[in-house]
């Protein structure tokens, strides 16, 4: 993963996070579903070897980062809110998205495609 944080607290408007993580270290914690995950069928890591981020708005709610931007996975480019914040000595990201909406159908019907995505830099 690599990734730009910089966060101006006096000023969040001068705020930005960008980065990109390649496909093949997603992990669901099951190795046998990780690769058929990254097949053509699903994410097809062989065409699109990265997921990209770019911040375009940062606000802070109740000491948390809200991280508004453009996430693109596959060739489709959605909304999406990540939380930042410090957890365990580490920045990290996370996000709910519905997989379906980037054009993975995990599981029929868009409601059943929400999946967490959490980035540990």
């Amino acid at each position: 993963v690599t990734a730009t944080v910089k966060i101006n607290p006096s000023d969040l408007s001068k705020s930005e996070v960008s980065g990109k993580a390649p496909v093949k270290t997603l992990d669901t914690k099951d190795g046998m579903r990780n690769k058929h995950l990254l097949s053509k069928e699903y994410f097809n890591v062989a065409e699109y070897a990265y997921m990209t981020f770019k911040s375009t708005s940062i606000t802070q709610e109740e000491g948390v980062y809200k991280v508004k931007g453009k996430l693109k996975i596959k060739d489709v480019e959605k909304d999406a809110t990540f939380t930042l914040k410090e957890e365990d000595g580490h920045t990290t990201l996370t996000a709910y998205i519905y997989a379906e909406d980037f054009g993975i159908a995990i599981k029929k019907g868009r409601d059943k495609s929400k999946v967490k995505v959490k980035v540990i830099l």
